[in-house]
């Protein structure tokens, strides 16, 4: 008893720093809290160093990880890699800002166009209805409206509306900071199921691919299409789908989680879907 308080003390200590991570086997009791050393803080990238070092009958036990103050499901040894470092890549990009208004809107709407643009699209259209929320009744502005969705925009719509989360950061009145966090844990959530599709590459066809999707004469065909040039994490979940029969509708399914078959609000709307974005509820 005495061993287990110590240990859920620790584990208290560690998560209120912000930027670092810890671990525990998920046994019935805690008495294999964490394999690693409990005297230091670890960052993420020190945490992904441990997690590759650990021998081969480690790497088949479950892991709990404390990531900023929360604990994360059970996962393979494999799999919190790849959450650290998908939250890695997101905490890289650029940091933004809600400013501004929504700008003139017509009071009363028959149709939208949401634009393509990749997966780029739901982060640009998402802010756009957070601030609309701010001054109308989102329900009534979009309910028997007709919508027009082109590529990347098809993913905006499933999302809105069947997203329950994505409905309530925008419909509820949320504080910019509940919005900001909300906004980048979706992304990161995204990030992290890529990660856990990646699939091991052969040295030819890794070299093919990154002429391919790492070549910076491509960059502004790739940017056109959502994509940044590809790196090497990036390869090895795409290669996961090229390599599957129906890879484009299991590319769908993955940026698609946590999508209700009903619609948020009971709304009813019709959609016009370009350009083969198709998930699970469209």
């Amino acid at each position: 008893q005495a061993s287990r308080e110590n240990c859920a003390n620790l584990v208290k200590q560690v998560v209120a720093m912000e930027d670092t991570c810890c671990w525990k086997y998920e046994h019935s009791t805690l008495d294999a809290v964490n394999p690693f050393d409990w005297s230091r803080p670890v960052t993420l990238n020190e945490a992904i160093q441990d997690l590759e070092k650990l021998s081969e009958s480690d790497k088949k036990r479950t892991l709990v990880l404390y990531i900023d103050k929360k604990e994360s499901p059970p996962m393979s040894n494999e799999q919190a890699i790849g959450r650290l470092k998908a939250i890695i890549k997101g905490r890289e990009m650029p940091p933004f800002t809600l400013d501004g208004t929504p700008g003139d809107f017509p009071p009363e709407i028959a149709a939208l166009a949401f634009g393509g643009g990749g997966f780029k699209s739901v982060g640009c259209f998402w802010p756009v209805f957070y601030h609309l929320g701010k001054t109308r009744d989102l329900r009534e502005m979009l309910d028997g409206i007709h919508i027009g969705a082109a590529s990347g925009g098809g993913w905006f719509f499933s999302n809105l509306i069947f997203n329950r989360e994505v409905w309530k950061s925008v419909s509820t009145g949320m504080s910019d900071d509940e919005f900001l966090k909300m906004y980048r844990e979706f992304f990161e959530d995204t990030l992290t199921a890529l990660q856990d599709t990646q699939s091991p590459l052969e040295e030819m066809k890794e070299k093919v691919l990154q002429a391919i999707l790492g070549n910076s004469l491509l960059e502004s065909v790739l940017n056109s299409q959502g994509f940044p040039l590809f790196d090497r994490d990036m390869l090895l979940w795409i290669n996961y789908y090229l390599s599957q029969p129906n890879g484009w509708k299991l590319l769908n399914d993955t940026l698609s989680t946590k999508q209700s078959y009903t619609p948020n609000a009971d709304l009813n709307v019709t959609c016009d879907l370009a350009n083969g974005i198709l998930t699970d509820v469209t």
